[in-house]
């Protein structure tokens, strides 16, 4: 015969379930929970890691569900309309975004093989991976030069095709998306050989908080670092201009020929706060508009002449489509992990 102090246990045990479904104190379920569309008064929410036995199927569908719904929840108040919308909103709403104002060090130059040399100097040597040169011409404009010779990479997953090819293509890419970020980037044969040549941002200070640029600013940011499937987006690897814009610089482990490209164990995959911080959520329409604009074959023909792998250049098409196609990064046209910064934070696992 049970005793009263043992009723009263079992009674307690009872209640516990039912009081916590009363109350909604259950734990959330990750990004399928009711939180995932990050629309809280609070901020946006994500999961820290995958949800065991989630598949990318099932993950890419899921956010594309997000999206579709946050299109429809946001079609009154959208920053920006379509051209053909035939009726306004009387309500105010954010300004749409200036992209006519184009940084000076992303417009092109003149070509560095007319001008002349006046001093060429080592960059903070040992401190990149590889060799890095600011060479200033005549005129007095700078540019930090690489050269093929000079990468000596400590990892043996770089493709074939190099680092000094896919700074240039970072540049191709974000002139053909119009995103007007990253400084003009062209092919010099200078003292130490073919290599890349980016002109300086002057001038130039270290970088901020990624919430402490435009929402315009990191929206293009996620995606050109998706689209190019940047591993290396760390704090180092972008500036502040003198305006308070951002400077994207460092392209050359970017680029991939699949999710193995450019692993260092922990460090591998895409990995920047951008994509991580707008990964599964709907992007500015006057953003995706632009994309939809932008002309895919001309843009692989460009980066196919730089010498890039097709894999390379597939990859960065994929994933074109992916974002034009969804209005959002969901991750379907990318095998591999997607982390911030510190590699510990994964939003996306190779294997879920």
């Amino acid at each position: 015969m049970r005793g009263p102090a043992v009723n009263r246990l079992l009674l307690r045990v009872a209640l516990v379930p039912i009081l916590f479904g009363l109350f909604g104190l259950h734990r959330r379920s990750g990004p399928s929970g009711p939180d995932a569309s990050g629309s809280g008064a609070t901020g946006r929410t994500r999961s820290r890691s995958p949800l065991a036995g989630r598949s990318h199927a099932d993950d890419a569908r899921a956010t594309r569900e997000r999206l579709s719904a946050a299109r429809v929840s946001n079609a009154g108040s959208a920053p920006r309309s379509s051209p053909d919308s035939s009726t306004t909103s009387t309500e105010s709403a954010e300004p749409a975004p200036d992209y006519s104002s184009v940084p000076h060090h992303t417009e092109p130059w003149p070509d560095p093989m007319d001008l002349q040399v006046t001093d060429i100097s080592p960059m903070n040597a040992h401190a990149h991976v590889n060799e890095a040169y600011i060479v200033t011409f005549e005129d007095g404009s700078q540019g930090l030069y690489k050269p093929a010779s000079g990468e000596t990479s400590k990892w043996d997953t770089i493709p074939p095709s190099g680092m000094a090819a896919r700074e240039v293509a970072a540049s191709v890419v974000d002139r053909h998306l119009g995103l007007g970020l990253t400084p003009s980037t062209t092919m010099w044969n200078g003292p130490d050989g073919p290599g890349s040549l980016q002109r300086m941002a002057m001038p130039n200070s270290p970088s901020n908080d990624p919430a402490d640029y435009t929402t315009s600013e990191q929206q293009r940011m996620a995606v050109f670092d998706y689209v190019i499937g940047n591993s290396d987006r760390h704090t180092g690897n972008y500036l502040t201009d003198e305006n308070g814009g951002i400077v994207p610089i460092d392209h050359g482990l970017a680029f991939p020929l699949d999710e193995n490209s450019f692993d260092r164990g922990q460090i591998r995959g895409i990995r920047s706060d951008f994509v991580a911080n707008d990964y599964g959520h709907y992007l500015d329409r006057g953003l995706v508009l632009d994309l939809e604009r932008v002309d895919s074959d001309q843009l692989g023909d460009d980066l196919s002449r730089l010498g890039l792998e097709d894999a390379a250049v597939d990859g960065v098409i994929d994933r074109l489509d992916e974002v034009r196609e969804s209005g959002g990064i969901t991750g379907a046209a990318w095998p591999g992990r997607i982390t911030e910064v510190w590699a510990k934070y994964v939003i996306r696992e190779t294997n879920p």
